[in-house]
């Protein structure tokens, strides 16, 4: 997909164009703040949930759907399909890897503003995921 044309939340339609950094869907006239980049895969076991919330319906326009099979793969995606302004929403942590790497390198300098979905309090042993 385009970084420039995106999915209209509102009419579904694949005409909200990046205007700057906005977006504005040319079917409907709905604009936009920032692009949605969705990451629906979850790596190690029990991430089913993870990837269930990552295809939430969000009132942003759908920029990428990224799912590689490889978490290498997903980081060079993510850090390449995104919007100047991204809201990345992603199946587990190491999802958003690419978009920080993809922001930084654009800035230099960046603050990350990061709404997790559990308290991160597993070690590697106890964590479902193998995570921690």
């Amino acid at each position: 997909m385009s970084l420039l044309r995106a999915k209209c939340p509102t009419c579904r339609a694949y005409t909200a164009v990046a205007l700057g950094a906005d977006y504005e869907c040319h079917s409907c006239g709905r604009t936009f703040a920032a692009g949605l980049v969705r990451v629906p895969r979850a790596w190690g076991d029990g991430g089913e949930a993870m990837v269930e919330a990552a295809s939430l319906p969000l009132d942003y326009p759908e920029t990428a759907v990224v799912a590689e099979d490889s978490l290498q793969a997903q980081t060079l995606a993510v850090a390449s399909d995104l919007p100047l302004r991204p809201l990345v929403l992603g199946g587990c942590c190491c999802s958003h890897v690419g978009a920080v790497e993809g922001l930084a390198a654009r800035h230099g300098r960046l603050g990350v503003v990061w709404l997790d979905a559990h308290g991160d309090l597993n070690s590697s042993e106890s964590s479902p995921s193998g995570n921690n």
